[in-house]
């Protein structure tokens, strides 16, 4: 398999334009990147992040769970920062993403792959 490697700054600009929070954590549960959509919705735009524990910040995640299982979470209601949201937990190498959208903006899946709309 061929193997691509990206600019960082592209990864960068994708996850920053993504309607949805979107966090990503290593196998030790670190944050390695948080959007702004994410940042938004926790109420933590000023704040830095990166390199804590996410339970320090969603002290209810399963993202241990999906790490131990190795399966995907997909459609879970939460609530986050007194806010009803659907969570996705998805695992995937290096490390794993949550990504969550208010339920007044609804995803959808299609071909068992998720749809984001903006």
């Amino acid at each position: 398999m061929k193997q691509t490697i990206i600019d960082p700054h592209i990864w960068e600009s994708i996850f920053s334009s993504i309607h949805n929070g979107v966090i990503v954590v290593d196998r030790n549960m670190k944050i390695l990147l948080i959007n702004s959509s994410a940042k938004k919705l926790l109420q933590i735009e000023n704040e830095n992040w990166e390199g804590k524990d996410i339970r320090e910040l969603i002290p209810t995640t399963q993202l241990p769970h999906v790490l131990e299982s190795g399966t995907s979470s997909i459609g879970v209601k939460m609530n986050i920062a007194g806010r009803q949201c659907l969570v996705n937990r998805t695992p995937f190498v290096p490390g794993w993403r949550i990504s969550w959208s208010n339920q007044r903006s609804p995803r959808y899946i299609r071909n068992g792959t998720l749809s984001f709309s903006f």
